[in-house]
């Protein structure tokens, strides 16, 4: 079984929050930075794959 749990995504919705509330949020973040979109199109991508068996 897979699963993908992408945490904090850059988004509209995310665009709406306070600067302070994301530079926190970031901070808690293994990489310092939000995921984008396109990063987790990539990881369901890669996990239908056959590459992923």
């Amino acid at each position: 079984m897979n699963a993908v749990a992408p945490g904090f995504i850059e988004t509209d919705m995310t665009a709406r929050v306070p600067e302070k509330v994301l530079d926190l949020m970031s901070a808690r973040t293994p990489l310092g930075r939000f995921g984008h979109p396109g990063d987790v199109a990539a990881a369901y991508l890669f996990l239908a794959s056959d590459e992923a068996a």
